[in-house]
Formats: structure tokens, C-alpha cells, sequence
């Protein structure tokens, strides 16, 4: 096994509008751009009818349901008057002119001698507060070399959000395609959503350039200087000041939105070209990073005036040099965007201790089919991109050992056996086991997990149960032979045998959760007495015994794979 290291303007809008329709709902996809034929993405799009609403994507597209053509679309965009029509006229007209903002507002004089900027960043820091909420969160990655889409993440997770800033990602459902940058190579950002955690709002990060947010204001006038740019009103009315802080040497260039009737930071735009410190690691020691250019753009708003992160976009540029010296230049897309703080995903019953990416989670679990095919959650895709050039519902072979860092085994009968060899580094590094134990029962340990997730969709419940083999918590430090190896896939199959039971059971329960906590733990109590009968395979009728169960349930005999049957017929002899 291999652990894969970590990778890491506006005054006209333009409309393109197309739609489509069935029997059962309407749909209208419009594209956003400005005057210069630049897209925007992350526009507001909002039926005001049926009180649903969408964001563009990257490419500026969002796609929007409708009742009646009658039905009133909003589209806001920071900087520019609200727009407001009707689906009718948006497809009659699709040439739609947003008007840029401007009104009579005072200028500000600032002179360089003036503290005024400096002191409105640090009174409104202030707004940062240790306050916790949990929003349903959505995650979008893209990856091009050459203008080909080589990458294309997507995610949903429970996010924990601290005031400003991202505390903790809880994984739900994510998927992932990949193709080819040339000859069978592949480019993976596996931990780009931790490292958007990694970017906080006040605070330094040893893998980041110093920003101005996080210094106070002696240190902020000895390093940046800063401009007053603009000001307008925002869909709200408030009054907004739009500050530039450019590093005197090194560090982030920052573009600032402050809400002036609020006294909070709306937006930041940080900026950094070359970076020569970045989260950023080459998949193998020979290889090499160089030009990295990177932008982070976060936005804010307040709840009961607590401020929250309202989205997160992150993109990146780098040139990847490999051991041939060959140079692919590659330009990434990522935005995390909470969607929903009123309420949260109930989140798979696994535990994936030992798991540093989404990427293992991906390759090492089951595709969960219906989720992707009915779920009704927020996403930025419009309809073309429904289908990205082959979900991977199953790892290649030309993944095996190299990106596949997960080693998940889900259970697939007698085909599949689970046969140990010495572990792989990760594996001891990570659980720490001691390797000169005189107690036999400290030198090995089996864990097998059920992953358990249900959703209610379409008025329907859809379940996944499956019985899986986790390597990242097993190890076995004694002696293998063919009996260790009968005894680890009984170990494994009585799990696959009560999981079908159980299955049957929550399909017709009104108290899942119940239900599934109570049969694990009878599962874990059963499990504990076969350990405590077959002694890892040494009591050989108690492993007849155990091994009648699972022949009668599964069709598996582990006694005649291993030929353990002929070590009962000397011993009976």
C-alpha cells in the first residue's frame, strides 16, 4: 500500500438563456457574464415564486426549476442593482443588462498619512466571535491541463463554521472522475477541502504568505498599505467600502468588502503569484512544485448577527515537474459553499480513523447510486455537466498501489478473500502497536466496520449497509498460515451474515437508528464470543462449528478453501 503524499469587473451582465421542459418540471439554464465577456460565477438566481434558488457555477451556468413561465426570477450580484423579470421575458429577451450601482455617495479622502483604513480593519476584527453552527455544505472541484477537465470533485458534508472561518468538514456523500493528462498519468488534488480549512480569516498559517487580517494595526501599517478603492450599496441598502491592501514586500494583495452599516468584512479577495510557500507537496520525492499562483475569494454574511462564511472559492495555478523533468501546467477550481444552516445531514454511521483524504473515502467505499441520482440538495452543476467523463464507481487497475490509498475491502463472497500479509507501514505508524508484546492478544487485532447511511428522497427511504474490511485498524503480528486466514474471513463473513439480517430489518423499521445501534452492539457481543471459542483458529471443531453458520448462510466453506478439512481428518485419525 501506498500513501499517496498530499496535493494539493462588473458593469454590464450578459444572459444566455436556454430552457427546457417535461411533464413534470420546468427548467431554465442561463449563463452569466460581464461586459467583457468574463464569466461570474457564484451570481444569486432566485424564482421568487416558488422560493427556490440557485448559484452560477465556474462557468457562470446555473440552472433554475419553474412552475409558470409568469414565475419572477431575481438575480443579484454584488456591485450591481438587483434585477428582477419574469421566466417569460428572460426567454424572449435573453440579452438581459444589469445596471452597475451608482449613486451619490461622499468619496472618501484618505490621505497617507491617515490611520482612518487601518483602524476601521481593526474595529471590525471585531466582529469575530467564538460562536459554532453546522450548515449542510456543498463542494465543487475542478481540474483542467491544456483546457481538458482532467479532474471533477464533488461533495456534500456537514460543515462546522466558527464565526468567519471553516472549523471541521464531516463527509456525507462525494464522488470523483478522473481522465488522463497523457500516458495514463493523473493529476488528484486529494486534500483540497482540508486545505480550505486551512485558511483562516484573522489568523497566520505557516503554509500561507502573511495576509493583512491577521496583523494588528502596528504591524499592518509597517507592512501593507492600504487604499480606499469605491463604495455603493448592497441589494440590502447597506453601505459598502471597498479597501485594496497591497504587501510593501511579501504577502497576500487584498481586495476588502466592508459593510459600513454593520461593521463586518463581506468579502476578502486574497492574491498571490509564485508563491514560494503553499500547502502544496509533489506525489513523489523526485518530482518538483514551481510557480504556484493562488487566489482565495471568501464572503460573509450575518445570522441573528453572528457573521458566517457564506462561500469559499479557491483556485490555483502550479506548474508539476516530474522525475523526466517533463512540466504539465495545471490550473485547479474549488469552491466550498454552506448552503443550508437550518439544518444538517444525518452522516453514515463509519469510522474512518487513520483516513487523511476524501480520495480514500471515495475509492474505498461503495458508489452510493441513488443518492447521486435523487437527491434534491444544492449544486452548482447546470445539466451539461451531469455527467463528468465517468464517475468512478470502481478503482482501475491502473490506480492499485499508487493513487488508491484507501484499502477498503467491502465483502464480495467467496472470490474475494481477505489474505494478510506483513502490513504496510501506514498501517503500524498510525495505530502504534507494540511490537515486542509478550500478551498474544496485543500483537494482533481485526476491525471490520458495517458502513451504514440512509436518505429519505423522493418519498422513499434508500439504505446502504455493507460489511467492510479495514486494514488502516487491523494488524496481525504473529504467524500466518492457512488457519490465521480461515479465522480471519469467518471473522469477516459473520459480519456479512447478521448484515443481511439486519438489512431486511431496517428496510421495514420506523426506528433505524435504534435499530442499527442495538444490532451492532448484539454484533460486536457475537463477535467477541467466536474470538473467544476458536482462539484465532486453534480450537478446530468450535471453527466447524462457527464455519456450519456461515455455510448455511453465505455458501462460503473457509474449513475446504483453506484445507483445514484435512487437519480435522488427521487429527480425528
Amino acid at each position: 500500500m501506498h500513501l499517496f503524499k498530499r496535493i494539493i469587473s462588473f458593469s454590464i451582465l450578459f444572459l444566455i438563456v436556454s430552457y427546457y421542459s417535461n411533464a413534470q418540471e420546468n427548467k431554465l439554464r442561463i449563463k452569466i457574464l460581464d461586459e467583457s465577456q468574463n464569466v461570474l460565477a457564484f451570481a444569486n438566481v432566485f424564482n421568487l415564486n416558488t422560493k427556490k434558488g440557485n448559484t452560477s457555477n465556474f462557468d457562470g451556468f446555473t440552472l433554475i426549476s419553474y412552475e409558470n413561465i409568469s414565475d419572477s426570477i431575481q438575480i443579484s450580484y454584488i456591485g450591481f442593482n438587483v434585477y428582477k423579470n419574469s421566466i417569460a421575458e428572460l426567454i424572449k429577451n435573453p440579452n438581459i443588462i444589469l445596471v452597475s450601482k451608482i449613486e451619490a455617495i461622499p468619496m472618501v479622502e484618505v490621505s497617507e498619512e491617515s490611520d482612518f483604513l487601518y483602524e476601521l480593519i481593526q474595529s471590525c476584527k471585531k466582529t469575530k466571535t467564538s460562536h459554532l453552527d453546522t450548515a449542510k455544505t456543498y463542494f465543487l472541484l475542478k481540474t483542467k491541463h491544456e483546457n481538458k477537465e482532467v479532474e471533477h470533485m464533488e461533495a456534500y458534508y456537514n460543515g462546522i463554521y466558527q464565526s468567519y472561518d471553516l472549523l471541521e468538514l464531516q463527509l456525507k456523500k462525494a464522488r470523483v472522475a478522473l481522465d488522463t493528462i497523457s500516458e495514463n498519468r493523473f493529476f488528484v488534488s486529494q486534500e483540497t477541502s482540508k486545505v480550505i480549512g486551512l485558511i483562516k480569516t484573522f489568523e497566520n498559517s505557516p503554509y500561507f504568505p502573511v495576509q493583512a487580517l491577521e496583523l494588528n494595526k502596528k504591524e499592518l501599517k509597517k507592512r501593507y498599505q492600504l487604499d480606499y478603492l469605491s463604495s455603493f450599496r448592497n441589494e440590502k441598502g447597506h453601505l459598502i467600502y471597498e479597501i485594496e491592501a497591497k504587501p510593501k514586500k511579501e504577502g497576500f494583495y487584498t481586495r476588502i468588502l466592508i459593510n459600513m452599516d454593520r461593521k463586518f468584512f463581506e468579502k476578502v479577495k486574497l492574491i498571490y503569484n509564485n508563491a514560494g510557500n503553499s500547502p502544496f507537496k509533489p506525489i513523489w520525492e523526485s518530482d518538483e512544485l514551481e510557480k504556484i499562483d493562488f487566489e482565495i475569494e471568501k464572503t460573509f454574511f450575518q445570522k441573528n448577527g453572528i457573521v458566517f462564511p457564506k462561500s469559499i472559492h479557491f483556485f490555483y495555478d502550479l506548474t508539476y515537474i516530474n522525475s523526466l523533468k517533463k512540466s504539465y501546467r495545471i490550473h485547479t477550481e474549488a469552491v466550498l459553499y454552506p448552503y443550508d444552516y437550518d439544518t444538517s445531514f444525518n452522516l453514515p454511521h463509519f469510522d474512518f480513523k487513520n483516513i487523511p483524504s476524501d480520495y480514500s473515502k471515495v475509492f474505498g467505499l461503495p458508489y452510493d447510486t441513488n443518492f447521486w441520482q435523487f437527491n434534491e440538495e444544492f449544486k452548482l452543476n447546470a445539466e451539461q455537466e451531469e455527467n463528468p467523463a465517468n464517475w468512478m464507481i470502481e478503482t482501475p487497475k491502473y490506480f492499485k498501489n499508487r493513487l488508491e490509498e484507501s484499502k477498503y475491502q467491502p465483502w464480495k463472497g467467496e472470490k474475494n478473500r481477505i489474505l494478510l500479509r506483513n502490513l504496510d507501514p501506514i498501517v503500524e505508524n498510525n495505530l502504534g502497536y507494540p511490537k515486542n508484546a509478550a500478551i498474544k492478544t496485543d500483537l494482533y487485532n481485526l476491525k471490520v466496520q458495517w458502513y451504514f447511511d440512509y436518505n429519505y428522497m423522493n418519498d422513499s427511504l434508500y439504505i446502504q449497509l455493507y460489511s467492510i474490511f479495514d486494514p488502516f485498524q487491523s494488524f496481525y503480528k504473529l504467524d500466518i498460515d492457512n488457519t490465521t486466514l480461515a479465522y480471519i474471513n469467518m471473522y469477516f463473513d459473520l459480519y456479512e451474515t447478521y448484515r443481511r439480517q439486519l438489512e431486511l430489518e431496517l428496510n421495514s423499521s420506523k426506528s433505524i437508528n435504534l435499530l442499527f445501534s442495538r444490532r451492532l452492539k448484539e454484533m460486536e457481543q457475537l463477535i467477541e464470543k467466536f474470538n473467544k471459542e476458536v482462539q484465532r483458529g486453534e480450537n478446530l471443531n468450535q471453527m466447524l462449528f462457527w464455519n456450519n453458520i456461515i455455510l448455511n448462510e453465505l455458501g462460503i466453506d473457509n474449513i475446504s478453501i483453506f484445507g483445514l478439512s484435512n487437519n480435522k481428518q488427521q487429527n480425528d485419525e
